[in-house]
């Protein structure tokens, strides 16, 4: 993945900025489906950091854009594309959990560090699409995260 490059501007040119989100969206989905294909734990990660890194990207130019721009409709566009997102993290974070099978002595450090880094950023799109903090899918979320760190720590122990 190349470096984004961003420039701080106080002015928004509207076709520069509709350009250069033309060119991220394609990358971000390319990362997304990487992700979703992923093979091996230890990727997880990376291919993670890098969605993260372009929906960064896209998610300030939609921001800067959107008060210029009033025939599209940003926050739609911004809350289809998360569920996207979340979609393909449930599925990798379901690869995870079938892989184990429930037994946190299967877990390696990369599935631990796998699934840690999907929960996180499903709980954070889960916010940005805005479910309040206690909605009942962040909690489970958190839920998870927190029994995955007790197994972690039972299965470190042994």
């Amino acid at each position: 993945m190349a470096d984004i490059i961003t420039f701080s501007t106080e002015s928004v040119d509207l076709d520069s900025a509709i350009g250069e989100i033309e060119v991220l969206i394609p990358k971000y989905l390319d990362a997304l489906e990487k992700l979703e294909d992923v093979e091996h734990f230890e990727d997880v990660p990376v291919r993670l950091s890098n969605v993260m890194v372009y929906w960064g990207r896209i998610s300030a130019l939609f921001g800067q854009i959107g008060d210029l721009e009033e025939q599209v409709d940003f926050k739609k566009l911004k809350v289809n594309t998360l569920q996207s997102e979340l979609t393909v993290l449930e599925d990798v974070y379901i690869m995870i959990s079938e892989e184990v099978h429930g037994s946190p002595q299967k877990w390696s450090e990369a599935m631990w560090d796998a699934a840690e880094l999907t929960l996180q950023r499903m709980d954070l799109i889960l916010g940005e699409i805005g479910f309040e903090d206690d909605h009942e899918d962040r909690v489970l979320i958190r839920e998870v995260m927190a029994g995955n760190y007790l197994k972690q720590n039972i299965s470190n122990a042994d």
